[in-house]
């Protein structure tokens, strides 16, 4: 697999740190993810720096999106319920950010998450 790294950075000098995800490691999680949230209308995409740079030296992006829009609240639910049973915790439960007419920024829904090796996942829900 070629991962790309921007002119002049490689994920040995970025920062002089230790990748926290690699692309290999996204792929397998995303992976899972997508195994998990298909039975409850869901689908998984990568983004971020694992997706560009093909490392991440703070955390993994993962965007949640239905199959069929919108997520029922109790598909949500069962999503969020089935994470511990795959060595995930919630840190912090997704936000119900509003715009000024009171509308939601469903963009702006962002759990954050912790894999068994304490490594941060922010799961972004799209539901619009």
């Amino acid at each position: 697999m070629i991962l790309y790294h921007p002119p002049g950075e490689t994920a040995m000098n970025t920062l002089n740190m230790h990748p926290q995800w690699t692309q290999t490691q996204a792929l397998v999680v995303a992976h899972e993810f997508e195994l998990m949230v298909l039975p409850h209308n869901g689908h998984i995409a990568l983004g971020g720096s694992c997706l560009h740079k093909g490392f991440s030296t703070k955390d993994l992006d993962l965007f949640l999106y239905a199959h069929k829009p919108p997520f029922t609240e109790d598909q949500l639910n069962a999503i969020f319920n089935a994470l511990p049973a795959y060595g995930i915790t919630i840190i912090r439960s997704p936000n119900n950010a509003v715009d000024d007419l009171g509308e939601p920024l469903y963009w702006r829904k962002v759990a954050q998450l912790q894999d068994s090796d304490h490594r941060r996942i922010d799961l972004f829900i799209l539901n619009g």
